[in-house]
């Protein structure tokens, strides 16, 4: 649920011809958006474009298929007929879980993968939701026993205006099965969604982390902008009530959290915020075990709008925090930013900018992905844009150097799309599309829509 153009927000209708126009429904009132985004097709290219070959990856591989249909918005009744949403993470025996949503059967999936990219078992494992209701956006870890952990926003009503539970389900056999799931927030709030605007909020505003095999750490924002965070201590069997961490009628609304765990147990949590030209990244700690967080600080407060953080923290307690900001130029494009904060130090250092050169012929990049190898070395992923009112039309990926520098940005081969095709989720862009092994190698999820031909879920494995 990243950004204006790409997510579907709940409450308005999408529709996709050659153009996608999103309006409210009619009883609002309110005008059409129409933000002019042709479909292209590609038959020799999965991303689209040309094949080419690239010998540090290989032939990207086909998750799942779909249709590619999306009428118009009408809640859980909505025609909708694609697959979406990926999310990827590594198991102990470096195997690859992947689970993403089949819209038209308003399912999430699972499927595991070796390291060569053999599927395993004869087909997807469903995980268990609530039938006739779309499920969007997991996020997933596994834990050191093997466990798998799912996490999701359910578009289900409770009273409210805005639909959205979030959901919890677990498997202790591999994949093969998963456990009924749990409904963590049970709210009329709006629980997964991330406020941008007062008409306009992303879906999947809600992250998973996990400290050990017992403890497990949920978080997401409401509608209004609380951020809230549960806690198991019994590897997910039951979960706390939540505690809001930020929110309150003089705040902000919060949106995209993202939480990691330290090698002290110390929980690090980092959000935005909606509303703002000049919002920044908030930063907040637990001591206790998430029980209470610190009072929170922000990283580096300026003028441009700042969003989409992803925290990730090192074995010898290193933080590391890559975020979107908005340019303050003429073109207002939108960087990659990233800074890390050293074992005892108060304040994060400097940030610099790891998406620049951008690959020819784009004008931005957002939403980055981050991921830490086994010397605890960042390595982020980005969605790349030619223009800020299309979808993203490709990935990039930067890689630290020794000395702590970046590599410069590599587009990612096949993540090539077409000109304004739609490459990445509609409901929004809270995502985590990156996977990292100890020795620095990368498995990347990305879902495509092809509007009228396809749709389809890739796993992308560097060498």
């Amino acid at each position: 649920m990243r950004r204006l153009a790409g997510p579907l927000f709940e409450g308005w209708r999408i529709c996709m011809k050659r153009t996608v126009r999103l309006t409210r429904p009619r009883r609002t009132g309110l005008v059409a958006v129409a933000l002019g985004v042709g479909l292209a097709t590609s038959a020799c290219n999965p991303f689209g474009g040309e094949p080419t070959e690239h010998p540090d990856w290989h032939e990207p591989l086909q998750v799942a298929r779909g249709e590619a249909h999306a009428g118009e918005w009408r809640m859980n009744d909505s025609d909708f007929r694609y697959v979406d949403d990926p999310t990827i993470a590594l198991a102990p025996n470096g195997d690859a879980g992947i689970a993403w949503v089949d819209q038209a059967r308003q399912s999430l999936f699972f499927r595991r993968y070796d390291a060569d990219g053999t599927a395993r078992g004869d087909a997807p494992v469903e995980v268990p939701s609530e039938p006739g209701i779309f499920s969007w956006l997991p996020r997933m870890v596994f834990t050191d026993d093997g466990t798998i952990h799912v996490l999701w926003q359910e578009i289900i009503f409770s009273g409210g205006f805005h639909g959205g539970e979030i959901m919890h389900s677990r498997s202790t056999d591999g994949g093969a099965s998963f456990s009924e799931p749990t409904n963590l927030s049970n709210t009329t709030n709006g629980a997964g969604k991330g406020r941008w605007s007062v008409r306009v909020w992303y879906n999947g505003s809600l992250d998973l982390a996990a400290v050990s095999d017992d403890t497990l750490y949920a978080v997401w924002t409401e509608y209004q902008g609380t951020l809230l965070v549960a806690r198991s201590t019994d590897a997910g069997v039951s979960w706390s009530e939540p505690a809001t961490v930020f929110g309150g009628e003089d705040e902000l609304p919060a949106r995209g959290p993202s939480l990691s765990a330290g090698p002290d147990g110390v929980i690090h949590l980092a959000w935005s915020v909606g509303g703002a030209d000049d919002a920044d990244i908030h930063y907040a700690r637990s001591i206790d075990r998430g029980a209470t967080f610190r009072p929170s600080t922000t990283v580096h407060p300026g003028d441009s709008r700042a969003d989409a953080p992803e925290i990730a923290v090192a074995a010898d307690g290193t933080i590391h925090l890559t975020w979107t900001e908005r340019r303050e130029n003429p073109t207002h494009a939108y960087r990659v930013l990233h800074a890390s904060r050293a074992p005892g130090a108060t304040e994060f250092g400097a940030p610099r900018i790891v998406s620049d050169p951008l690959p020819a012929g784009f004008a931005g990049a957002r939403y980055p992905y981050l991921e830490l190898d086994g010397d605890g070395r960042p390595h982020i992923l980005f969605e790349l844009y030619r223009d800020e009112a299309s979808y993203s039309q490709g990935l990039a990926i930067v890689r630290s150097l020794p000395g702590g520098a970046f590599s410069a940005p590599e587009r990612i081969p096949r993540g090539r799309t077409v000109r304004r095709a739609i490459n990445g989720s509609l409901q929004g862009m809270f995502m985590d599309k990156l996977a990292t092994t100890p020795d620095g190698r990368h498995f990347i999820v990305n879902s495509t829509f092809l509007e009228g031909e396809r749709s389809a879920i890739w796993l992308l494995r560097s060498r």
